[in-house]
């Protein structure tokens, strides 16, 4: 049996993953330093492609929080505390690992425009609050509709059950007490697929195909989930929208300054808004850069007016 002195044991939230703890093993591996086998969750096998086999090994549980003074997996001085957030600083030898080069790789073809949108519905902060930070069906008939010539792909895993990864704590307490069916809703929109439908037919596991798919895309819309993490190390528009949700200050900068923090460039990929109007706006916008709104579109008239007088 291996001694837990003999692992690089990673516990946490998905999101916390991709910001500490793979960079560090990048790192190491890279360095020639890795002298220890690596332990994470179930189906995170395509996220560490860069090591070998026999270095990496799982575990079959769920994801929970765990505090900033708890994460002894990674060197004090990557632990994402306050100080880090709101300095916006990370170590420069703690890079990512090459994503974006790597699922380019995999055969892909689309002929328009791809659009991720990453939501979530689970209680905030542990189980302090209800759902409040997540995409509802007018926002998302919104998006559809502005994004009409793209190809949507809509992602809410713990709308997937799957034995590819494990999910996370909240996400499962959830479901017991609170209910959110937007499945039958979305299939309403001829250019949106949920990703659940896609895997059902795909030749790859889920987190390899969400690596592809952020490989291709031209944009990612996500509220607060773990997954803006990983879609910021890629070099794809993002638009990370907070709702109202009872979140610190510091997780405002946090997430402004998200690309900068992962990738050491500057931030000016991301769009961060806070409200319904500036969510618009800048989804007019990328519609605009991809070329897929028209005035056809029944949105278009009062979304353009709403936007001059923002």
């Amino acid at each position: 049996m291996q001694s837990m002195q003999d692992i690089h044991e990673y516990s946490g939230e998905y999101g916390t993953e991709f910001t500490t703890f793979i960079p560090y093993i990048y790192y190491l591996k890279s360095n020639g330093l890795l002298d220890k086998k690596v332990l994470t969750y179930r189906g995170m096998r395509s996220y560490y492609f860069f090591l070998e086999d026999d270095e990496i090994i799982f575990k079959d549980e769920h994801r929970d929080f765990v505090p900033y003074e708890e994460r002894f997996f990674v060197p004090e001085n990557i632990r994402i505390d306050d100080n880090f957030v709101m300095n916006c600083e990370t170590p420069k030898e703690y890079l990512p690992p090459p994503y974006s080069e790597h699922f380019k790789k995999l055969p892909f073809v689309s002929d328009r425009p791809i659009v991720l949108v990453f939501n979530k519905y689970n209680s905030e902060w542990g189980t302090m609050y209800p759902p409040a930070n997540y995409l509802d069906m007018y926002e998302l008939a919104s998006i559809a509709t502005i994004f009409d010539g793209c190809i949507i792909v809509y992602f809410r895993t713990n709308q997937y059950n799957s034995n590819d990864y494990t999910s996370d704590k909240d996400e499962l307490e959830v479901r017991d007490v609170y209910s959110y069916d937007e499945k039958a809703f979305l299939k309403g929109f001829r250019n949106v697929a949920c990703v659940e439908d896609i895997m059902k037919t795909a030749d790859f596991d889920f987190n390899t195909m969400k690596g592809l798919l952020l490989a291709n895309a031209s944009l990612t819309i996500s509220t607060l989930t773990g997954s803006t993490h990983f879609n910021m190390y890629f070099p794809c528009n993002h638009i990370v929208y907070r709702k109202l949700a009872p979140y610190p200050f510091s997780t405002d900068t946090y997430y402004k300054n998200l690309n900068k923090i992962l990738s050491n460039s500057n931030s000016d990929k991301v769009d961060y808004v806070t409200s319904l109007d500036a969510f618009f706006r800048v989804c007019w916008k990328h519609a605009e850069n991809v070329g897929t709104n028209s005035p056809d579109n029944p949105l278009h008239n009062l979304y353009s007016n709403m936007e001059k007088n923002i």
